[in-house]
């Protein structure tokens, strides 16, 4: 007697660890249960009585924000583009459940799909014509970007992007091409760049006295809103300041500065070395900003899958435009424009960074030479 889809749900949920959903899967589509993995998928998704367990941290214990629900559906999806790439239809049908937007379906089925058929992008077409929901289609679109395709390539996904319900998704304010920033930078090899950070001596030149500005509850938001996932699915701490200067700062004096601003971030580092001595910075280039802001909000942080590249290019245009102090609505070549003008720092300090390689930090000073703008973030498992 073939088990019932319901019975199966509550026979998952009352484990207490995590089951591998895939072979059951594989086991129905054998016996030509092509629409078993997406009802299956949307079972779990329509479980609303909180039923579903928490993700437990495997050294603490501690229940986390990512669940077996997320695990579950994001495995069914692994199957059904693994197994069945030919039913489209039911890959669209999970990925699109109106309750897949709490686990991020979208966005990691496109970037699944993408993955899939990037020899191929003439294959994506069809997504376009399955009646998938707005959230795929324009996740595909800017994954597919972010993956060196060329739309001109997938004509149904530059005339959906082009049309009214493109322009009107969260992802509609971005280009439809990638900016030379972006072009670049995607393709510098990652490495954190806090790794080429070098104490120095302290110069014991004035320095000019900072106030800290920082007093816009949203300006902090969109300053950490590359590192989202870090603190919504792991166990991230996150830094940020902005700091006016009535004279125009001199950049030689930014790694003597660090000390100055008072932030947990940055204090700490005085009460373990030689005050003689600097706070590992060094300078980066626009393209290595981008690079290091993308990749932290694309792959997670040390738990949690990250945001994939539809929205991390999102997050990283929102983080750009906090840091380099422009208007919140600017367009995106206008703030790549002023990233180029902005002069760019990074710094190490091993008594706040878990070293953990999700570690972030970036010091924007604005052209005009008078803010400093900070954000640090770092993860542990």
């Amino acid at each position: 007697m073939t088990e019932r889809i319901p019975d199966i749900v509550d026979r998952l949920v009352s484990r207490e660890h995590y089951v591998d959903v895939r072979p059951l899967a594989a086991e129905r589509f054998a016996r030509g249960d092509i629409g078993f993995a997406a009802d299956l998928g949307t079972a779990i998704l329509s479980r609303t009585d909180g039923s579903l367990a928490p993700r437990i941290h495997p050294v603490t214990g501690e229940a986390l924000r990512s669940t077996f629900g997320e695990y579950w559906t994001r495995s069914l999806l692994d199957f059904l583009i693994d197994t069945a790439p030919e039913h489209l239809d039911e890959f669209v049908r999970l990925a699109c459940h109106p309750a897949g937007g709490r686990y991020d379906l979208a966005a990691y089925a496109a970037h699944l799909l993408v993955l899939e058929h990037r020899k191929r992008p003439e294959q994506l077409d069809a997504v376009f014509q399955t009646g998938a929901c707005d959230d795929l289609c324009a996740c595909l679109v800017h994954e597919f970007l972010m993956q060196d395709g060329d739309l001109d390539d997938v004509p149904a996904a530059r005339q959906w992007a082009g049309g009214a319900r493109g322009r009107h998704h969260p992802l509609g304010s971005l280009p439809l091409a990638l900016t030379d920033l972006e072009r670049v930078g995607n393709h510098i090899p990652y490495r954190h760049a806090i790794e080429s950070a070098q104490r120095t001596r302290v110069t014991g030149n004035p320095l000019p006295v900072l106030s800290d500005t920082t007093v816009d509850p949203d300006l902090v938001h969109r300053l950490v809103r590359v590192a989202r996932s870090w603190t919504a699915q792991s166990n991230a701490t996150t830094d940020t300041g902005r700091f006016h200067s009535t004279v125009p700062i001199d950049p030689a004096l930014v790694p003597d500065l660090l000390r100055t601003l008072g932030r947990a971030c940055i204090e700490e580092y005085g009460t373990a070395c030689d005050p003689g001595w600097t706070l590992p910075a060094c300078s980066l280039t626009p393209e290595q900003v981008w690079r290091s802001l993308a990749w932290s909000s694309s792959r997670g942080g040390c738990y949690g899958p990250g945001e994939h590249n539809a929205y991390a290019r999102l997050a990283t245009w929102e983080t750009l435009r906090a840091l380099t102090d422009s208007p919140e609505d600017a367009p995106v070549p206008d703030v790549e424009r002023r990233v180029r003008q902005c002069l760019w720092f990074t710094f190490d300090n091993p008594s706040w960074f878990y070293s953990a390689g999700r570690d972030l930090s970036v010091i924007a000073l604005t052209p005009d030479r008078r803010t400093l703008t900070l954000f640090a973030a770092t993860d542990t498992d």
